[in-house]
């Protein structure tokens, strides 16, 4: 019987865990390979090699993976991120890719400064942009991101979380109106 192991020297790999006699679990893979002599004598080889540090932490990456995907579903915000040259590559509720925040401001002078921290790659909060929705209508985005880097130190981009606070604007637009204006007529005060 070869253990499962395929023929002519095919090596097969594993992964299998267990219980040490102090209830710890611990992973391996075995590695197997069936080898004939020149004599005709059959061997099985076989190698195990500890991997539980290696299977800990893919179970805790999985778990934290899980746990930020939840978080980001339950969640009313968004989650985005973008490209070292300012694109969004990614958002949570399944935006428009590719599209840089520049394409949808309006107001130039408050663009121009928030694109001097993104170009010094600094982390900002609480941005508010105007943009387009699907139907046409204004939607305000109030977004908050850090820059990221890859492991030499490389700017790789921005990742965030951002909210629709365009209902908050309306409310704001429109108090600032009937502070300044009649409720009645409609006309300017004084």
């Amino acid at each position: 019987e070869d253990g499962g192991v395929g023929g002519s020297g095919t090596p097969m790999a594993e992964e299998q865990s267990f219980q040490t006699i102090s209830g710890e679990e611990r992973w391996v893979v075995k590695h197997k390979r069936r080898i004939v002599s020149p004599d005709g004598r059959r061997w099985l080889i076989t190698a195990l090699f500890d991997i539980t540090g290696r299977k800990r932490a893919e179970i805790a990456l999985k778990q934290s993976e899980a746990r930020f995907r939840a978080l980001t579903e339950m969640s009313s915000d968004f989650y985005w991120e973008q490209d070292k040259n300012f694109r969004i590559t990614a958002m949570s509720t399944g935006g428009e890719k590719s599209v840089g925040l520049d394409s949808q401001w309006h107001i130039e002078q408050e663009w121009a400064a928030h694109k001097a921290i993104l170009e010094a790659h600094q982390p900002f909060s609480d941005f508010t942009y105007e943009r387009l929705g699907r139907e046409g209508d204004k939607r305000y985005l109030s977004i908050s991101g850090q820059p990221t880097f890859d492991a030499q130190g490389n700017f790789t981009g921005y990742r965030g979380v951002g909210k629709d606070v365009t209902e908050a604007k309306v409310a704001e637009a429109r108090i600032q109106y009937l502070a300044y204006h009649d409720s009645l007529t409609a006309l300017p005060n004084r």
